[in-house]
C-alpha cells in the first residue's frame, strides 16, 4: 500500500473518532449573538439547515460547504467558547468538571450542567 493511501485511511479514522463525540443534539446550530464581550446562543433562531424537529442537520455532510456560519468544532472550541452547552460531547471530554479544576481530570459526566455564566440564553428547544 503507498504512504498516501495509508495516510489518508489514518486521517479518515481520526476525523471518524472525532465525529463520534458530536451527540447531535442540535443545540450550536442556533445563532450566536454578540452582547458586548460575550457571544451567546440564541435558541429562537436556528440555523436554516437544523430539522428543529429532530435535532438534525439537513445538509450535515455538506455543512461547510453550504453554510458559511458552520464552523468546524475544534479541541480550542470544546475547551474556551462558552456557547457551548455543558451537555456537549467535545465539552464533556475535553473541559474538566466543576470541582476537578487543576486535576487534569476530563468531564465525561454531566455533573455542572448549569447553564449560569455559560453564554446560553433564553430556552433550550424542546
Amino acid at each position: 500500500m503507498n504512504p498516501a493511501t495509508l495516510i489518508h485511511a489514518a486521517l479518515a479514522r481520526r476525523s471518524a473518532r472525532w465525529e463520534s463525540l458530536c451527540r447531535r443534539c442540535g443545540l450550536c446550530c442556533y445563532e450566536k449573538e454578540r452582547q458586548g464581550r460575550t457571544v451567546i446562543t440564541n435558541f429562537r433562531r436556528p440555523c436554516r439547515y437544523l430539522d428543529v424537529s429532530s435535532r438534525r442537520c439537513t445538509v450535515y455532510d455538506h455543512r461547510f460547504d453550504v453554510c458559511p456560519e458552520c464552523r468546524r468544532m475544534t479541541i480550542l472550541h470544546a475547551l474556551l467558547v462558552k456557547w457551548l452547552p455543558p451537555q456537549c460531547g467535545y465539552v464533556q471530554r475535553f473541559r474538566p468538571r466543576r470541582g476537578t479544576a487543576g486535576t487534569g481530570t476530563a468531564g465525561t459526566g454531566t455533573a455542572g450542567t448549569g447553564t449560569a455564566g455559560q453564554g446560553i440564553a433564553d430556552r433550550r428547544p424542546a
